[in-house]
């Protein structure tokens, strides 16, 4: 059941930290079986964050092809990785959530869409310029899914900002 496969991803980020090899290489077993938004939210915020937490450069490679893989869930599953990296005081590699999330702009899907917006609405308190000069990039791209993106988070930003990437997706 849902219930039973979210338990069972919280049990494994409790002691994923520990046995980080045998953790991610059960994540991994687990990865082509997600067959839901809710079992990839599950996997990836409660087993695999974690791990990242405890060794952010070891993860960011692995991420980011998971970002880009062609199921669906996968991609959901590395998105949602990011939000609780996102809320963590202590985590600061912005870049290398936003070297994640770059690949995921043009996501088609409409459920890792969402997630792709939701960490990003997250990540803009921890600097807003930087998210303000990454969306301005991606506004360049005349791509419907990146820009759908951009308009769900830009409420977070500054008016002054709102209005450039305005700019830039109209030209």
């Amino acid at each position: 059941s849902r219930e039973e496969r979210r338990s069972a991803a919280e049990l494994l980020g409790v002691g994923g930290p520990q046995a980080p090899a045998e953790s991610l290489a059960l994540i991994e077993c687990w990865l082509p079986e997600i067959e839901s938004a809710a079992t990839a939210a599950a996997l990836g915020e409660y087993a695999f964050a974690p791990l990242w937490l405890a060794s952010p450069a070891a993860h960011l490679e692995r991420a980011r092809a998971w970002a880009a893989h062609p199921h669906k869930w996968i991609r959901r599953f590395a998105v949602a990785a990011l939000g609780p990296l996102a809320k963590d005081r202590q985590w600061d590699d912005l870049p290398g959530a936003l070297e994640v999330l770059r690949g995921a702009m043009a996501e088609t899907e409409p459920e890792v869409r969402r997630a792709v917006a939701a960490v990003i609405a997250d990540l803009i308190p921890k600097s807003p310029l930087e998210l303000s000069r990454f969306l301005h990039e991606q506004a360049a791209h005349a791509d419907s899914n990146t820009h759908w993106i951009i308009r769900a988070v830009m409420s977070n930003l500054p008016p002054e900002d709102q209005e450039a990437i305005l700019r830039v997706m109209r030209a």
